[in-house]
């Protein structure tokens, strides 16, 4: 219980609805991310076949907290749904493979699937860059011991002018170089 409700008040679940009819919710970090144990890998691909205890991907997590949950929330049905927009939408899409049989709904919402589809990475075959380079820096590997969501500073382009920022960059190459430093697994 490394959260909280006391720290975290923010709304929880897709709706004011499901409070009042006594849903129970829980929010998890993704392996490696602020809070949570392990490595980071962005959009972790399943394993169908699995070698031990330690070969995990998103399913296997799933299952292993709905697990813990239903044995351990107290006033618990037994029944539990998962939902998520965008890349936690990948992550409810994932739970349902090979889910714990307490996991009785997912509603995976605009689920990042493939990055050529859509508009949020190519926009009718083009790279959106500036989006992107904004976007990317809220993913970066956490250095040092774990820290809590929301912390994450700002990046700082050095300037107003967007148009001068990528200008002065030069190649895209250079971004790793100048910006991210090796640190951000999205990018490279």
């Amino acid at each position: 219980r490394p959260y909280g409700p006391d720290q975290y008040r923010d709304n929880l679940g897709p709706s004011d609805l499901f409070a009042r009819e006594k849903f129970i919710f829980v929010y998890q970090d993704v392996r490696g991310r602020f809070m949570s144990e392990g490595d980071y890998t962005i959009i972790r691909p399943y394993k169908p076949v699995r070698n031990g205890p330690r070969d995990t991907d998103e399913s296997t997590d799933t299952y292993d907290t709905v697990d813990w949950l239903v044995k351990n929330v107290p006033g618990n049905s037994g029944k539990v749904g998962m939902w998520g927009i965008s890349q936690p939408g990948f992550y409810a899409t994932a739970g349902m493979i090979d889910a714990h049989p307490a996991l009785v709904a997912v509603s995976p919402q605009a689920p990042v699937t493939d990055y050529g589809m859509g508009d949020d990475v190519y926009h009718n075959g083009v790279f959106m860059l500036a989006h992107r380079f904004r976007f990317y820096q809220g993913f970066r590997a956490r250095e040092g011991d774990p820290a809590p969501p929301h912390q994450t500073l700002p990046f700082d382009y050095g300037t107003p002018d967007g148009y001068d920022f990528f200008l002065s960059m030069g190649p895209l190459a250079n971004a790793d170089e100048k910006y991210f430093k090796q640190k951000q697994p999205y990018w490279l």
